[in-house]
């Protein structure tokens, strides 16, 4: 269904385009969320489960987008890493959770916004060199 679909993208610190499938993205993230589900027993709670499951197939996704060209593992490897390290800090006990939901739908939105934003900067850029 996503077959031949390519889009462009600056590399991070890059002004030069480079081009991206979106099978491939697609494959980073059905791979975040294989590696989650494969990863089950070792979380703390379900809910550390459920947050893994909503913040690292798409951070992983977007890191390797927006990552310099040929970097894409570290950029990769450091987004998944960074996110479980950082869900270790998060308590075992479930009051915490509203908060949690409120904050992670706050990042989803700011990140929508961010990437909405730099397309259109990519967009008006391109028209501009023309």
């Amino acid at each position: 269904f996503i077959k031949g679909l390519k889009y462009q993208t600056a590399g991070l610190g890059s002004n030069k385009l480079y081009t991206r499938s979106f099978e491939g993205s697609f494959a980073v993230w059905i791979t975040g969320v294989i590696a989650i589900f494969a990863m089950y027993d070792v979380f703390f709670s379900w809910y550390h489960v459920v947050i893994a499951l909503i913040l690292v197939p798409g951070a992983s996704t977007i890191a390797e987008a927006y990552s310099p060209h040929t970097w894409d593992t570290p950029f990769l490897l450091s987004t998944g890493a960074g996110i479980l390290w950082a869900q270790t800090f998060i308590p075992d006990n479930l009051h915490w959770m509203p908060a949690l939901i409120v904050i992670g739908i706050h990042a989803v939105i700011m990140l929508v916004i961010s990437v909405i934003g730099w397309k259109k900067l990519v967009l008006v850029n391109e028209m501009l060199h023309l």
